[in-house]
């Protein structure tokens, strides 16, 4: 290091101009002389416009070197606002240009350091979208968007205030310093809300490209250890390795604190949430029903049918990180039909898992599953009796199953539905009561149907 800096440095005092004649069109031929480390010279020639009111040439800066950088910065920030320029923005927004003021940039970065996607997001990344928010205003009694729409930015408010309208209904008003919109920018879904302005508002927004780039390198640092950590979660455990790997790809990581709400309920759901850190409370109403841990998960219905949530999920501890899974990522991946992509490889896993069904081949695993019929049992529902013979192979694709007082019944069910299919897992009955869950079987006996 110390002999490029000599090196540049005597470069530096050596810079020789030898000045030319000047042309008709008042422009004047430099030749540039460069001494190199070996002793060799560089010559390069220079034309400039001569100055009319000054005899003197203008002073050539020494490190031509900085000149060319200064250059390719120019062209790459002209490519990046070549970009931004061209993305399509659906929001009923007028943009403006106006110049960050050093208020301006504490207001978003306070917005982002505190903000449930950022607070896990380093600070450079922080910077860089500070540095690609626009300016936009909206007038008084205008709607931002409207409930439905399709969502193409993130907004925090600069001034003014703006109601938050769903199926009508104002459900709270935000003011200055605060943010909306990242949900549907996250999770590529229509807008779950309305927002109206009340005043003249003024925004720094975000296009979703640029704040979705964020997210995605943010989620390509953990990849790993996600990849690792979703091989514990039960929900993942259908999953080949190739889906696994590829729905990794794709997780949001989010950072809670204690009271915070992850969701609401009666809000559209179209994500599913992973615990990956610290506990969260299900609340109904105003009551809380239950707690779920770090490996559990809640969501799962948004992943393959339209609904709302059921029950609102709040941080409980002071630090709760959860991965997300949008519903449009998910079918990228799996399909539409996302619970028959499970339950197929839920019976390929429980096949696979029995000592003399796991030494077929996988065509002869895949003629079985195809030949599979589906049978849905209610809640307390026999579905045979202890000590009879049983000439039907069973899976559980859903719920659970028991051995209660020498029959097998439907212990659990989930959405009061029992999802049955062929499949088997070994597993030791006890003498009185056995849970199986999906997957699994009893004895040699499956539990469902071929």
């Amino acid at each position: 290091m110390g002999n490029a800096c000599r090196c540049q440095q005597f470069a530096n005092e050596n810079l020789e101009l030898r000045s030319g004649k000047a042309d008709g069109n008042n422009k004047k031929i430099e030749t540039i002389t460069i001494p190199q480390q070996n002793g060799t010279t560089v010559s390069k020639k220079t034309t400039h416009k001569q100055n009319d009111d000054e005899g003197e040439d203008e002073e050539q800066p020494q490190n031509l070197q900085q000149i060319e950088l200064k250059r390719g910065d120019r062209k790459k920030q002209a490519k990046i606002n070549a970009v931004s320029d061209t993305v399509e923005i659906f929001e009923n927004i007028q943009k403006v240009e106006k110049r960050k003021s050093p208020f301006d940039y504490q207001l978003m970065l306070n917005a982002f350091n505190d903000h449930f996607i950022f607070k896990s997001v380093p600070q450079s990344d922080i910077e860089y979208v500070v540095e690609q928010m626009f300016y936009c205003t909206v007038p008084d009694g205008q709607f931002v968007f409207k409930q439905g729409d399709k969502a193409t930015s993130y907004f925090l408010i600069e001034r003014g205030q703006c109601q938050i309208i769903i199926n009508g209904e104002l459900k709270k008003t935000l003011k200055s310093g605060e943010a909306f919109g990242e949900l549907a920018m996250l999770y590529n879904a229509p807008r779950s809300a309305s927002v109206r302005a009340v005043g003249d508002c003024a925004f720094w927004a975000i296009d979703r490209n640029t704040f979705r780039k964020v997210v995605e390198q943010q989620n390509q640092r953990n990849y790993e250890e996600n990849r690792e950590f979703l091989k514990k979660v039960e929900f993942f455990s259908f999953l080949t390795e190739e889906q696994r790997d590829a729905i990794c790809s794709v997780l949001i990581i989010l950072l809670f604190k204690k009271g915070e709400i992850i969701v609401s309920e009666g809000d559209v759901a179209n994500s599913f949430y992973i615990i990956k850190k610290g506990k969260v409370s299900i609340i109904k109403g105003d009551k809380e029903v239950s707690q779920m841990n770090a490996g559990e998960s809640f969501g799962e219905a948004a992943l393959y049918q339209s609904c709302q949530r059921a029950a609102t999920v709040k941080a409980a501890e002071e630090e709760v990180r959860c991965l997300s899974l949008s519903k449009d990522d998910i079918q990228k991946i799996l399909g539409q039909k996302i619970q028959t992509v499970k339950y197929i490889n839920t019976q390929k896993w429980a096949l696979k898992q029995n000592a003399i069904l796991g030494k077929l081949t996988s065509i002869q695993i895949e003629k079985i599953i195809q030949n599979v019929r589906q049978v849905h049992y209610e809640k307390n529902e026999i579905i045979v009796k202890l000590g009879q013979p049983c000439l039907k192979v069973y899976i559980v694709l859903d719920g659970e199953i028991a051995t209660v007082n020498n029959y097998f019944v439907i212990k659990r069910s989930i959405d009061s539905v029992k999802q049955i299919c062929i499949g088997q897992r070994e597993s030791v009955w006890r003498s009185i009561f056995e849970v199986l869950k999906y997957g699994q079987q009893n004895g040699g006996k499956f539990i469902s149907e071929i």
